[in-house]
C-alpha cells in the first residue's frame, strides 16, 4: 500500500463533480502504475469505506502523475491521509527520485504489528552524490 497525505482538493465543473486530489506522493514511487491504468481502491484514514464523488488522485511530478484514477472516495480535505491499497512489494526498489522528489518511508506490517524499516528521504539525501563544478558558485559570467 501507499500512505500519502492530501495537499489540495480541485472539484471541476461537471455535474455531479469530479475531484481532483493532490497529495504529496508521485507514481515514481510504486512501480504497478508503469505498467497498468491504475484505479486501485483507496481510502480515506479514520474515514468509512463508503463511496464517494468520481475522484483522481495526482502526484507532484511534472509528467503525467496520476495515481488513482476515477475512484469513488469521500471526497478528502487537505491534510487528510489516503491509502492506495494494492501496490506490490516492489515501490521500494523500483521507485526513483524524479525531479528531486524524495522516496517515502518503508514500513513492515505484519498482523496489527509495523516497524519502520526506511525512514522517509530527506532533500539532503537526494541531492548528497551531487558535484557543483567550483565555477558555478562565482557567478554567471566567470570561468
Amino acid at each position: 500500500m501507499l500512505l500519502t497525505r492530501v495537499i489540495e482538493v480541485k472539484p471541476d465543473h461537471n455535474v455531479p463533480p469530479r475531484y481532483f486530489v493532490g497529495v504529496d506522493a508521485a507514481m515514481t514511487m510504486f512501480s504497478s502504475k508503469g505498467a497498468t491504468s491504475m484505479a486501485s481502491e483507496v481510502l480515506v484514514v479514520g474515514r468509512e469505506r463508503e463511496g464517494g464523488p468520481l475522484t483522481d488522485v495526482v502526484g507532484q511530478s511534472c509528467n503525467y502523475d496520476s495515481l488513482a484514477e476515477g475512484v469513488a472516495v469521500p471526497t478528502p480535505a487537505p491534510g487528510d491521509l489516503l491509502v492506495l491499497l494494492a501496490q506490490g512489494a516492489y515501490g521500494d526498489v523500483t521507485g526513483n527520485q524524479m525531479n528531486a522528489l524524495s522516496r517515502p518511508a518503508v514500513v513492515l506490517v505484519d498482523d496489527a504489528r509495523s516497524t519502520l524499516a526506511k525512514r522517509r528521504e530527506e532533500l539532503e539525501d537526494v541531492t548528497r552524490r551531487n558535484i557543483l563544478p567550483a565555477y558555478l558558485w562565482r557567478g554567471p559570467h566567470t570561468r
